[in-house]
C-alpha cells in the first residue's frame, strides 16, 4: 500500500466533497482531517512497522464515512469486539486521550478490493494517578524442570487484522489498585497466577499495533493453570505459548512464534524492552 502523507498547512478539501457528508459528522471529519494535515503530520510516519506498506491512515472524508459504515457489519475473529463507529476521532479515557484514526490494511479475503478498514487509536496525552498508564507484564514461568519459560499470546490486532505474539497487556481499572488488576488481567489474558514477587522493570513507550502509548513494565513470576478453549474471546486472545529463553531470542531474531503448527507474527516492541530490562537486573 502506498505511503501517504498529509499536506503542510490546512487541508485543500473541496466543499462539494462535504456536500455528501451526513450534516451530523461534517465538522466532525473535517475537524480531525484539519489536525492531522497540518499541527499533526507526523502521525502518519511515526507508527512503525504497521505502516510499512501495512496501514495507511486515510484521509479522504467521503471514504471515512464509508468506512464507519462498513465497520459496523464487521464481525471480528473470535466474537471480538469489532471497530466501531468513530463516535468521536478524538477521545478521553479516563487517563488519556488519545486520536481514533480510520486505517486501511491490506486484506487478501477481499478479492474485489484487496483491502479492509480498520481503526487505530495513538495516545497524545498520558497522566499518571496510581501509575495508571498501560502496563505490560513479562510472565515468566519456572517449569518442574528449573528451566525459565516466558508466556506469550497469540491475540488478534483489528488495525492491521493478524495475528499477533506478544506479551499480555492491560490498563488499570478505575476502582482497583495496579496489583489487583495486574493479578485479574493475568489470569484472563494467559491462565497463569502469580507465584513470586513482582519486579519493576521501569516504563516504555510501547506500539502494539493497536494503540501507540507509554507502558509500565513488569516482571512476573507465574504459575499456568490449565486451559479449555481460548484464553481471552473478547480481547482476541485465542492461545498461549511457553517459550524457553533461548526461544525467545529466536522468536526476537525471527519475528515469528509457533502457536502449535501455526507460525504468527512477532513485532512486540515491549518483549524487546521487558527482556533487555530483565537480563540487566540478572532476573533471565
Amino acid at each position: 500500500m502506498a505511503e501517504q502523507r498529509g499536506a503542510r498547512g490546512r487541508l485543500d478539501t473541496r466543499e462539494t466533497d462535504f456536500k455528501y457528508i451526513p450534516s451530523d459528522s461534517r465538522e466532525r471529519i473535517r475537524n480531525y482531517l484539519n489536525v492531522i494535515t497540518s499541527e499533526h503530520d507526523l502521525i502518519i510516519h511515526h507508527i512503525g512497522d504497521w505502516t510499512n506498506g501495512e496501514i495507511e491512515i486515510v484521509t479522504d472524508p467521503l471514504e471515512i464515512v464509508d468506512a464507519e459504515g462498513e465497520m459496523k457489519e464487521v464481525k471480528a475473529p473470535l466474537g471480538t469486539r469489532p471497530d466501531s463507529v468513530l463516535e468521536a476521532f478524538v477521545v478521553t479515557g479516563g487517563y488519556s486521550t488519545f486520536i481514533q484514526h480510520v486505517v486501511k490494511r491490506r486484506d487478501d479475503e477481499d478479492k474485489e478490493r484487496g483491502f479492509s478498514y480498520g481503526v487505530f487509536q495513538e495516545v497524545v496525552w498520558n497522566f499518571e494517578r496510581r501509575n495508571n498508564s498501560g502496563h505490560a507484564a513479562f510472565p515468566v514461568w519456572t517449569d518442574e524442570d528449573g528451566v525459565k519459560r516466558v508466556c506469550l499470546v497469540k491475540i488478534f490486532r483489528r488495525p492491521t487484522g493478524t495475528w499477533e505474539a506478544e506479551i499480555p497487556r492491560f490498563s488499570q481499572d478505575a476502582i482497583e489498585e495496579v496489583s489487583e488488576t495486574r493479578q485479574r488481567e493475568l489470569m484472563e489474558e494467559t491462565k497463569c497466577e502469580i507465584v513470586g514477587d513482582i519486579v519493576d522493570l521501569g516504563t516504555g513507550l510501547v506500539d502494539s499495533g493497536l494503540a501507540h502509548l507509554e507502558n509500565h513494565l513488569w516482571y512476573v513470576p507465574v504459575e499456568p493453570l490449565e486451559v479449555d478453549g481460548d484464553l481471552d474471546v473478547e480481547e482476541g486472545i485465542a492461545d498461549r505459548v511457553f517459550l524457553t529463553l533461548d526461544e525467545v531470542k529466536d522468536a526476537i531474531l525471527t519475528r515469528e512464534v509457533s502457536f502449535g503448527d501455526e507460525k504468527v507474527s512477532m513485532r512486540d516492541g515491549g518483549l524487546l524492552m521487558v527482556w533487555a530490562a530483565a537480563n540487566v537486573r540478572g532476573l533471565i
